[in-house]
C-alpha cells in the first residue's frame, strides 16, 4: 500500500504539476515568446534605424556632392566666361593695335610720298634753274654758232663764184707757191 500511496502521491504530484506548472510554464513560454517577438521587433527596428541613418548619411553626402558639383560647375562657367571676356579684350586690343599700325604705316607712306613729291619738285626746279643758268652761260656760244653758220653760208654762196673762176684759182695757186 505503500506503492499505492506512492502512486497516489505521484498522481497528485502529476495533477499539481499539470494544474500549476503547465499554465505557469505556458504563461512563461507565452511571455518569452512575446519577449522574443518584441526583442526581434526591437532588433529589426534598430536595424531599420541604422539603415535609415546610413541612407540619411548617404543622402546627405549625395546632396553635398551635388551641391559641390553645382558650385564647381558655376565656378567653371564663371572662369570660362572670364576667359572668353579676356580673349575678347585681347582680340579687340590686337585689332586696335593692328588698325593703329596700319594707320601709322599709311600716314608714314603718305608723308614719304609728300616728301618724295617735294624732293622731285625741288629736283625739277633745280634742274630747270640749272638749265636756265646753262642756257645763259651758253647763250653767247649758241649765238656765235648761229653767226658762224650764217657766215659759212654767206661765204659759201658768195665765194662759190670765186672758187669756180679759173683766173682766181690760178692766182691763188701762185700765192701758195710764193708763200711756200
Amino acid at each position: 500500500t505503500r506503492s499505492a500511496a506512492k502512486l497516489v502521491q505521484l498522481a497528485q504530484a502529476c495533477e499539481t504539476l499539470q494544474t500549476k506548472t503547465i499554465p505557469v510554464e505556458m504563461s512563461r513560454l507565452q511571455s518569452e515568446r512575446n519577449q522574443s517577438y518584441e526583442d526581434a521587433c526591437q532588433g529589426f527596428l534598430l536595424l531599420l534605424k541604422a539603415e535609415q541613418s546610413r541612407v540619411d548619411s548617404a543622402s546627405h553626402r549625395i546632396s553635398l556632392r551635388q551641391q559641390q558639383k553645382q558650385e564647381e560647375l558655376g565656378r567653371l562657367q564663371r572662369e570660362q566666361e572670364e576667359y572668353e571676356r579676356k580673349l575678347q579684350k585681347e582680340r579687340e586690343e590686337e585689332a586696335r593695335m593692328e588698325r593703329e599700325k596700319k594707320e601709322q604705316i599709311q600716314k608714314q607712306k603718305e608723308e614719304d610720298r609728300i616728301k618724295e613729291e617735294e624732293r622731285q619738285s625741288a629736283l625739277h626746279a633745280a634742274e630747270e634753274e640749272a638749265e636756265k643758268e646753262d642756257a645763259l652761260k651758253n647763250a653767247h656760244v649758241e649765238r656765235a654758232q648761229i653767226l658762224m653758220s650764217s657766215l659759212e653760208k654767206v661765204r659759201n654762196e658768195e665765194l662759190k663764184q670765186f672758187d669756180s673762176s679759173k683766173s682766181v684759182s690760178r692766182r691763188r695757186l701762185q700765192f701758195k707757191k710764193v708763200v711756200n
